[in-house]
């Protein structure tokens, strides 16, 4: 469905693009009262911010309507050697709202 160059060239902007934006928006964010962190987990996520919005970039570009079959039957199966620590459709979610800066 996507040649691999292609798929490496969209993950390699989605990496300088977060790369950049993890440095500006520390600086230029507004703390206030209700800044309070969530209950925060002990391990990271296996799937880098370039990762899940490069799937989502693909998502948009594919014949997939729907997330969880596109992440379930494309990626999981046919894309496993570009993504090595691909994580459930519930996981992915989870990022999303997490990261949910640019996604």
């Amino acid at each position: 469905m996507f040649p691999e160059d292609k798929i490496i060239e969209i993950f390699s902007m989605c990496d300088d693009f977060s790369k950049v934006f993890d440095n500006i928006v520390p600086k230029s964010t507004i703390t206030g009262v209700n800044s309070e962190k969530k209950h925060e987990y002990h391990r990271d996520g296996n799937m880098s911010d370039s990762e899940a919005m490069t799937i989502l970039i693909l998502l948009h570009n594919s014949g997939y309507r729907c997330l969880q079959h596109f992440n379930l039957d494309y990626v999981c199966t046919h894309m496993r050697h570009l993504f090595f620590m691909t994580v459930s459709y519930n996981h992915l979610i989870k990022l999303e709202r997490k990261k949910g800066r640019f996604f």
